[in-house]
């Protein structure tokens, strides 16, 4: 069920396509491309339900912020939905998001090479007191103390495609070089909290559900946070469109 979910925003783009080239400015073409946002809100709340089940809690609050922002757009500034920056930028977040993650859950590649670097990276400090292998399709790095395993989730990818699509959504060649060089910053970085994760477990005995979901999920925001401002303020050409959707956000353009 929650592989078939991961087709339905990949439709988003597509209405998005069908409303610009196809439709031209019409009544037809705002209908079209409200429907896609419709399917990633259904989408966002079927997620959110699976990941409840799952008790992963902060990926189901980010989630629902998400969505009380979109119900706040759709409700009092529709017309924000419609600016091209915003349905191109969502629209590159899918592509580069989905798309890896189906081929994933089929090949599980993404998933076992960063499982690989990860290991290389903590058997520097371990020597041989890990061990790499597969179980019912799932890579896993075995300590002394725990079993880490991995899934798409571990692989960075969620956060790439969203500090990279604002980028990308610009045009400009030089936040397109930019969004290169910040995915490979992010990958290396999360390689490099995998393997901080299971040193503080193995070595220092720190609990894993305290090290995994509290504290590593939280530096993950706050360095998220940090490479994103400084994309922002570093590209001329992503500060002024953010300016504008802050204008257009907040109709206050005789201040902003």
């Amino acid at each position: 069920m929650h592989l078939l979910l991961d087709f339905f925003p990949i439709l988003f783009p597509f209405a998005y396509f069908l409303s610009k080239y196809f439709w031209g400015k019409t009544q037809r073409s705002k209908r079209t491309i409200f429907l896609g946002y419709l399917i990633l809100i259904l989408w966002a709340i079927a997620t959110c339900v699976h990941e409840f089940r799952e008790r992963d809690y902060g990926n189901v609050m980010i989630l629902l912020m998400v969505l009380f922002f979109a119900f706040y757009l759709i409700i009092f500034r529709k017309e924000i939905l419609l600016w091209g920056f915003v349905p191109q930028m969502i629209s590159i977040m899918v592509l580069l998001y989905f798309p890896l993650k189906i081929m994933d859950n089929y090949t599980h590649m993404i998933t076992y090479g960063t499982a690989y670097f990860t290991y290389l990276l903590t058997k520097l400090f371990f020597e041989d007191n890990l061990y790499i292998g597969l179980a019912n399709s799932k890579v896993f790095i075995k300590g002394i103390k725990n079993v880490y395993y991995f899934t798409f989730a571990c692989t960075g990818i969620q956060s790439i495609a969203i500090v990279v699509s604002p980028l990308m959504a610009t045009h400009s060649r030089v936040c397109l070089k930019r969004a290169v060089y910040i995915a490979g910053l992010i990958y290396v970085l999360n390689i490099m909290r995998g393997a901080l994760i299971i040193l503080l477990v193995e070595r220092l005995s720190w609990d894993y559900y305290l090290v995994h979901t509290v504290l590593m999920k939280g530096f993950s925001i706050v360095v998220i946070m940090i490479i994103f401002y400084y994309v922002l303020v570093s590209c001329e050409e992503l500060t002024h469109k953010f300016k504008e959707l802050s204008r257009k956000i907040f109709r206050m353009s005789k201040i902003l």
